[in-house]
C-alpha cells in the first residue's frame, strides 16, 4: 500500500495516452509522405506519357507522309503503265474509258482510277463487258487510302465480281457497286487479274463512277 501511494495517478494516465497519440502522429506523417511521393510519381509518369504521345504522333505523321508519297508514286506508275498498255490491242482490258465532249468533239479519255475530293459517302458503280471465252473472268474495285494509321493496309478491296464465261454465250456483263465511306484524296481502282482480258471499251458497256450521297 505504501508503494502504491507513491505513484501519481495523473502522470500514469498521461503516459498511457501519449503512446496512442504518438502512433497516430507517426501514421499521419507516414501517410502524408506516401501521398506526396505518389503524387510526385504520378506527375512524372504523366510527363513521360505526354512525351511518348508526342513521339508516337511525330513518328506516325512521318510514316503517313512517307506512305502517302509511296502510294501516290505507285498510283502514278500504275497509271503510266496502263497508258502504255492501251497502245496494245491485246492488253486494252486493263483500262477503263469514258467519253467527254470538248469543243464539240468526242474525245476518248483513259481513266484507270477515280480521285475523290470531299469526305463523304459515295455510291460506287462499275460495269465491265467481257468478250473472252475463258472459263472465269472478273475484276476487283480497290480503294487506295490517302492516310494510313498504324499497321493497317494502304488499300482495301471494296467489291469483287466473277463471271462464268460459257463457250456458247461468252459475252457477259459483270456489274459491281455499293455505298462506301471515302476520304479526301482516296483513289478507286478497277483491277482485272488477266492482262490479256478482252473487254468492250465502249463507254456505255464498260465504265466506273462514284456519286456523292446527300
Amino acid at each position: 500500500m505504501a508503494s502504491l501511494a507513491g505513484v501519481d495517478p495523473e502522470n500514469e494516465s498521461e503516459r498511457r495516452l501519449s503512446w496512442p497519440v504518438l502512433l497516430l502522429t507517426l501514421a499521419a506523417v507516414t501517410s502524408s509522405s506516401l501521398s506526396a511521393l505518389s503524387l510526385y510519381q504520378l506527375v512524372v509518369l504523366h510527363a513521360e506519357v505526354e512525351g511518348l504521345k508526342s513521339e508516337v504522333c511525330r513518328r506516325r505523321q512521318d510514316g503517313q507522309d512517307s506512305r502517302h508519297r509511296g502510294q501516290m508514286d505507285t498510283v502514278c506508275a500504275k497509271t503510266s503503265s496502263l497508258e502504255t498498255l492501251r497502245r496494245s490491242e491485246s492488253e486494252q482490258a486493263s483500262l477503263l474509258t469514258r467519253k467527254k465532249r470538248m469543243t464539240g468533239e468526242e474525245i476518248l479519255v483513259s481513266q484507270p482510277c477515280l480521285q475523290l475530293l470531299p469526305n463523304s459517302s459515295r455510291a460506287v458503280s462499275l460495269k465491265v463487258f467481257y468478250r473472252d471465252i475463258q472459263i472465269i473472268m472478273g475484276h476487283m474495285v480497290i480503294r487506295w487510302k490517302t492516310s494510313v494509321v498504324g499497321n493497317e493496309a494502304p488499300h482495301v478491296v471494296l467489291f469483287r465480281c466473277i463471271k462464268n464465261m460459257r463457250h456458247e454465250f461468252s459475252y457477259n456483263t459483270c456489274y459491281t457497286g455499293g455505298i462506301v465511306k471515302l476520304e479526301s484524296g482516296d483513289h478507286l481502282e478497277m483491277l482485272i487479274p488477266r492482262k490479256t482480258a478482252n473487254i468492250s471499251l465502249d463507254g456505255e458497256s464498260t465504265f466506273m463512277g462514284a456519286i456523292k450521297l446527300i
